[in-house]
């Protein structure tokens, strides 16, 4: 355990050091460049799944589908298990 105060200062020299032994840990042990590689993954998905997001919600004709299956939703008439059917054309949403 450390005690540190960033007000006075005192300590702040010695946790510094713990974060860099920490990181030099993690560099030895190849951590550090696997959770970087998981990283990497996590963020392209991300950035997939809102430029998808983004390209769909720019389609007339999917904001006019969303528009109405949010309002059956919204009023209680479709659930929203079944709203997400909505795109596939199933006869349980209309």
């Amino acid at each position: 355990m450390l005690t540190y105060s960033a007000l006075t200062g005192t300590g702040i020299d010695a946790l510094w050091q713990k974060v860099l032994d920490h990181r030099t840990a993690m560099n030895a042990s190849g951590e550090f460049a696997a959770r970087r590689r998981q990283q990497q993954v996590k963020w392209m998905w991300s950035m997939l799944e809102q430029r998808m997001m983004a390209r769909l919600r720019a389609d007339p004709s999917v904001r006019a589908k969303v528009k109405k299956v949010e309002a059956e939703v919204a009023d209680g008439r479709v659930t929203p298990a079944l709203a997400r059917r909505a795109d596939r054309g199933d006869a349980e949403v209309r």
